[in-house]
């Protein structure tokens, strides 16, 4: 069995740890395989299992990994000597 990740694994006091950084030790974790499935196959089950008994967060997680999040078009009024309208867009981060 892998090693838990705990908040003990980062830098201590400023100095530069000899460790992977996190994202990269995250991302072998999520590789291991226990039990015929990868870590990352265990979580996204537990995930399934909440949100189907449920569990409104475990289900938007599962949906906005799947479907990708609403847009959620921003619109601001700025009132100076004429009308000004700005529109924001998010923007998709590339993979």
């Amino acid at each position: 069995m892998g090693h838990i990740l705990t908040a003990k694994d980062g830098a201590k006091g400023g100095k530069k740890s000899k460790r992977k950084p996190f994202d990269e030790r995250f991302k072998d974790f999520l590789a291991e395989t226990v039990g015929g499935l990868t870590n990352e196959d265990h979580l996204r089950e537990a995930l399934m299992k909440f949100a189907l008994k449920g569990n409104v967060k475990a289900a938007t997680e599962l949906l906005d990994r799947a479907h990708g999040k609403p847009k959620q078009p921003i619109q601001q009024d700025i009132s100076l000597d004429s009308e000004i309208t700005v529109n924001f867009e998010p923007v998709k981060k590339k993979k």
